[in-house]
């Protein structure tokens, strides 16, 4: 049994909120890692991050937007462990607390151009201030 607490804070563009899985997709999120963590193809998404690295990944240098047309759904992008990773998350409140929560749909590992240089073109508004 792991003793280590799974729950943990993000910093995002409308406060600091509490990490969470949204654990309707458990099952699916872990049939995805075990399928997808024996193939190696840089075309396809790789799930292959635990819950802890991907707390770990959405901290530091992080570009988080809100996804458009939508309402309380944010994408980050993150460069961790020598990949770009794709997390959409939703950021809301409970009715009895003021907490905000971020609540994790998915993470993956891409190769897609445009998010390489999406995060790339955020990395370079901090190196050229």
């Amino acid at each position: 049994m792991n003793a280590i607490p799974k729950n943990t804070t993000i910093y995002t563009p409308i406060g600091r909120a509490e990490l969470f899985f949204q654990v309707v997709n458990c099952d699916h999120i872990m049939f995805q890692y075990l399928e997808e963590m024996v193939q190696i193809d840089h075309e396809r998404r790789q799930h292959d991050v635990t819950f802890t690295e991907i707390a770990k990944m959405l901290t530091g240098n992080v570009l988080i937007e809100q996804v458009p047309k939508s309402q309380n759904k944010y994408y980050a992008v993150s460069y961790y462990k020598s990949k770009y990773y794709y997390t959409i998350f939703y950021l809301n409140k409970r009715a009895d607390s003021q907490t905000l929560f971020a609540i994790i749909v998915t993470s993956y590992a891409t190769n897609k151009k445009e998010i390489r240089e999406k995060y790339e073109s955020y990395l370079r508004q901090f190196n050229n201030a």
